[in-house]
């Protein structure tokens, strides 16, 4: 009977380690808060949703409200950070800050509206990338480079002109690879690598039929490039070996967001099936750079994922039901 009862407390112990693998670091956000971004680094974390944007200087435990230069009709895609010079890509535009958030003005001057005689029609910023002193920001009118950190744009897009009525062809995401390369992934034309700064471009199809393609979140892992598409993950070698390949997800899920080191890709997945109140599951999955066996590293994850991001060996993921972190490995 005694053997019985501890079998008993280390199954209780067990459960109990389980159950707290996720954290929840909410203080200073809204209950309501729908958070769609990550960006910064230790000393200085940013979070942005559909509502505003959040500031931490201690991992998450404590945030300070930054939402001043925003209304409930932008949504954060993106964040990028460098030393007190914040730059937000939204569905707005994009807002820059030089005092580390206190201030944000909006800076789009070089990039081309949605009706070119209506400078109100401000176009949506989909991912930000920057490689020395060159930023890269992917935009529904293409794609755009700053050599000011964002103050002032001018086109670098690999497509200029498209077709069926459109005047531009956007860019749905940007990245830099291991090598320096740029890359673009251009809606309905696919992806293309610039190994001179975004001044010329090379479509990389390789593998992948480009008709209807809408390559977003294109991201860089050690020397793996991977981008989405309609919720579908692919990945190739940087250094153009081979070609694009699927990287094989959970069965029925898609990928909302995903970030990675240089062993190991970490998904944040949704089922494709929906009932009233969204996906019918919810999960986040760890796996190898090429791809194998998804190991959900905790099925304890609460609400509807927006964002992923890596800080040391923890992984903060964000969401509709705020922040909650858990150990990457």
């Amino acid at each position: 009977m005694k053997q019985f009862f501890k079998i008993l407390i280390l199954l209780s112990l067990l459960l109990g380690l389980g159950s707290a693998c996720w954290k929840t670091k909410n203080t200073g956000i809204p209950s309501d808060m729908i958070l769609t971004a990550f960006g910064g680094n230790a000393q200085k974390l940013y979070v942005g949703g559909f509502s505003g944007l959040y500031l931490s200087q201690d991992l998450g435990d404590h945030w300070t409200d930054l939402s001043r230069f925003t209304n409930d009709s932008y949504r954060v895609n993106d964040i990028l950070v460098r030393q007190n010079e914040v730059l937000l890509a939204t569905t707005n535009g994009i807002f820059y800050s030089s005092n580390g958030g206190n201030q944000f003005q909006a800076s789009n001057q070089g990039i081309a509206t949605l009706i070119p005689s209506d400078p109100t029609t401000i176009v949506d910023v989909r991912q930000l990338a920057i490689s020395g002193n060159r930023v890269y920001a992917a935009t529904f009118t293409g794609l755009y480079c700053s050599d000011q950190f964002g103050r002032s744009w001018y086109s670098c897009t690999p497509l200029p002109r498209g077709g069926n009525g459109i005047d531009v062809v956007p860019a749905e995401g940007v990245t830099i690879s291991a090598d320096g390369s740029v890359w673009a992934g251009m809606q309905q034309n696919g992806l293309y690598q610039s190994v001179d700064q975004g001044r010329t471009w090379t479509v990389r199809n390789e593998g992948v039929v480009p008709r209807n393609l809408v390559p977003t979140r294109l991201k860089s892992c050690g020397q793996y490039l991977y981008y989405s598409d309609q919720g579908k993950v692919f990945f190739r070698e940087s250094n153009l070996s081979g070609a694009w390949r699927a990287y094989p997800l959970v069965e029925n899920s898609i990928s909302i967001d995903m970030t990675c080191d240089q062993n190991a890709v970490w998904f944040g997945l949704h089922s494709t099936d929906r009932n009233l109140s969204g996906p019918t599951w919810t999960d986040v999955f760890k796996g190898g750079l090429t791809g194998g066996a998804l190991e959900s590293i905790d099925s304890g994850f609460k609400g509807q994922i927006g964002a992923l991001f890596l800080l040391g060996n923890q992984l903060y993921v964000a969401g509709s039901k705020g922040i909650q972190v858990t150990d990457a490995n």
